[in-house]
């Protein structure tokens, strides 16, 4: 009897070990990305970024973008920026600004 109701528990125990990372997972429809390239425009709603491969893409800003480096206003075309977005969306949920282009004025 008490036999039979361990190897009950080990095998509850082991459904569960099983389980538990689909419990824990994140959806599928939210997973993160990055992209790093450089900022091709920008307005006040959305910044376009090319990467290492020419691929430009567009984001789109929302209200709770956070943008690390300086404000968003200060990107400017040039800068080097790594986004990260959610897959699907298309909205910058941040943008980090890791390197500007050299200034090129006399002194």
């Amino acid at each position: 009897m008490i036999a039979a109701a361990v190897a009950r528990s080990r095998i509850a125990l082991a459904l569960l070990a099983l389980l538990a990372p689909l419990w824990l997972a994140e959806r599928a429809d939210a997973q993160r990305r990055d992209f790093v390239g450089r900022v091709t425009s920008i307005d006040a709603q959305s910044i376009s970024v090319k990467d290492r491969r020419a691929n430009i893409v567009t984001f789109t800003r929302a209200e709770n973008t956070q943008v690390d480096g300086r404000n968003w206003e200060s990107i400017a075309p040039g800068d080097k920026v790594l986004v990260r977005w959610n897959l699907g969306s298309g909205i910058a949920r941040q943008v980090i600004v890791l390197e500007s282009p050299p200034a090129t004025g006399t002194r």
